[in-house]
């Protein structure tokens, strides 16, 4: 039975066509996939690329951004901007030159106007907000505003929205149908390249795509028919996929040759220089800036570092050494490890003043609710110039709460005594936190992690919790927690199925 179950199996995949991912390079994927239901026209394929953003820059480029009003192919585009990939930005308008909604390159903005298209597509984070590196946006979203997304990303491009956030299809069904560009995001916060030359309609499409084991949870239009183009070389792989049929334009698949389009949406290599397009793409050289600083940040450290510096050696530890936080909101306490030789040791435990709601994560914005799970502080997460005196963002929502549409932002641990969602501290407590943070960061910390518990989740705690709507949630919880006490170091997490899962660190 188990064999025929096999066959069956087996079958099923190769009728779908699926062929999985294939490495490129590090942070860098690529499937095909055939559709289920055949297009009238061409292979039926989807071509992805899968762009883990914290390895991979995401650029928008563009012949405004030069005052050149040479319009490029996507191959073009890469050989002469130093990009391994790249694909419509989205539709321009008759001047070939103006993007039909909101377009922001860093400083550069090609269209400064808001239509009336529910998908942004954000990234570059601005230093201090605690923004995930890539992330669309619904704008219908009541939690979402457009000026708040431009206060957190430096680069944005709105556009006609396919898939909204967590994998919903807003596309009615129609006749027409054409061959799609389209960019995406996974439930682990990639970027996804999307490209279709066989002609479908949008429905179609995403219903496809939504059926394919890839996570899917936000999708924008970027282009159709002929203009549609999605180029990429890295190393001896080379690919160039044109579209080709739009009804009322196009009604065939004889298109062989990219188009030249005004803007593209392009990747490079994080932290290392841009290779020449077909030379081998190197491993990304990660390099961590040196935290912010103000006159008052600069004050406090100064003034407690002595004394941090002397309590640390009286028990082994050094000052400047990587550090680990754990908060519990039960016991109102936050704890501070710091590395040894072997494991993370407890230096001190300070007190919450206060923090919003009762037990249980954060779900959406405005509901005052202190976030619970597992997080991560870089350098540019820290906030020298708070206004309740010293800050760190926590870093919410993670990869975790994207996936169950968790929403909000600026979930912070800092002074002053008093939360609105964040964990209050004295500021006698957030000067030596933010010390300690700051040390172990300039010190070469690429980030630390900060672990965040309803309580101690023992068994006896757990039992007492049973009948909570959330002791799934914290049973998940629980085995990272378990982990730390059983190892000393904290575990590597990561998100998959909607779950966390934990790895040796």
């Amino acid at each position: 039975m188990s064999i025929r179950c096999l066959l069956l199996g087996l079958l099923i995949l190769l009728a779908s066509g699926a062929r999985g991912w294939t490495e490129l390079a590090p942070g860098l994927d690529h499937g095909e996939f055939t559709t289920s239901t055949p297009a009238p026209v061409g292979d039926s394929r989807i071509t992805i690329l899968r762009i883990d953003p914290a390895l991979w820059e995401l650029e928008l480029v563009g012949a405004s951004q030069s005052g050149d009003a040479t319009l490029r192919t996507a191959p073009q585009w890469c050989r002469e901007r130093d990009l391994v990939a790249a694909i419509n930005a989205g539709m321009f308008a008759t001047d070939y030159a103006t993007h039909v909604g909101y377009l922001r390159s860093r400083d550069h903005v090609n269209n400064g106007n808001v239509n009336r298209y529910q998908s942004v597509a954000a990234f570059h984070p601005r230093a201090g907000v605690g923004q995930p590196p890539f992330r669309i946006f619904d704008l219908d979203d009541p939690a979402v505003a457009m000026d708040d997304i431009l206060a957190s990303y430096a680069s944005a491009v709105q556009n006609l929205r396919l898939v909204k956030r967590p994998g919903e299809n807003r596309w009615s069904r129609q006749d027409k149908r054409w061959s799609e560009a389209a960019l995406g995001e996974d439930a682990q916060g990639r970027i996804l390249f999307i490209f279709a030359r066989s002609p479908f309609t949008m429905h179609e499409l995403i219903e496809e795509l939504l059926a394919l084991d890839i996570g899917l949870v936000a999708a924008q239009h970027l282009e159709g028919g002929p203009e549609a183009q999605l180029h990429f070389q890295v190393g001896d792989h080379e690919s160039t996929q044109v579209g080709s049929y739009e009804t009322g334009f196009r009604l065939d698949d004889g298109n062989m040759e990219p188009w030249p389009v005004p803007n593209v949406l392009g990747i490079r290599p994080r932290h290392a220089a841009a290779p020449a397009s077909g030379a081998p793409v190197p491993q990304p050289v990660e390099t961590v800036p040196d935290p912010p600083s103000s006159p008052r940040s600069r004050e406090a450290v100064d003034r407690v570092r002595p004394l941090l510096a002397h309590d640390l050696a009286a028990k082994g530890l050094r000052y400047g050494a990587p550090i680990f936080i754990r908060i519990f909101k039960q016991a109102s306490e936050l704890e501070l490890w710091v590395e040894g030789e072997q494991t993370f040791e407890l230096f001190r435990t300070y007190r919450i003043c206060d923090f919003s709601g009762g037990l249980g994560p954060k779900e959406r914005t405005g509901d005052k609710q202190s976030p619970e799970g597992f997080y991560f502080v870089t350098p540019g997460q820290l906030n020298p110039s708070s206004r309740f005196h010293l800050s760190f963002n926590l870093g919410y929502p993670n990869a975790y709460d994207r996936h169950h549409g968790r929403t909000g932002s600026a979930l912070m641990v800092h002074g002053d005594c008093v939360s609105i969602g964040c964990y209050a501290m004295t500021d006698a407590g957030i000067e030596e936190i933010y010390a300690l943070a700051d040390a172990a960061l300039r010190g070469g910390q690429p980030y630390f992690r900060a672990h965040v518990f309803p309580f101690r989740l023992t068994p006896e705690n757990m039992l007492e919790h049973r009948y909570s709507r959330w002791y799934r949630f914290w049973k998940n919880l629980q085995a990272g927690y378990d982990y730390f006490e059983k190892l000393g170091r904290p575990p590597v997490v990561d998100v998959q199925d909607g779950k966390y899962i934990f790895n040796d660190s």
